[in-house]
């Protein structure tokens, strides 16, 4: 599974270890399409089809094992949801994304 990262999993980020073994593909920029909100403790990324942004952040390669793992850190305790993500170049791309309170911007 290919996963674009924008914030605390980047390389460098305080979560990046939770990527531990797993293959960095490359920096790269979204489609147009998207927001970085601040919620206050960390970032989320929402959609904005008619205003948005592209995006920096890093694409990465991630096996099932660990793809549970972001899934559990990311989902089940936030309103984080793993979506689809436009990349132009890169197919079958996912990000998470916030889902929580003010998430829609279009």
């Amino acid at each position: 599974m290919f996963l674009f990262f924008y914030g605390s999993l980047m390389r460098g980020g305080e979560n990046n270890h939770l990527l531990a073994g797993q293959r960095f593909i490359a920096e790269v920029t979204t489609d147009p399409f998207y927001r970085i909100i601040d919620l206050r403790h960390y970032t989320g990324l929402v959609p904005d089809e008619t205003g948005g942004f592209a995006i920096h952040g890093e694409l990465w390669s991630v096996d099932d094992k660990c793809l549970s793992e972001l899934d559990e850190f990311e989902c089940e305790e936030t309103a984080f949801a793993r979506r689809p993500i436009k990349i132009t170049g890169h197919s079958g791309v996912e990000a998470y994304f916030w889902a929580g309170e003010g998430a829609s911007t279009t």
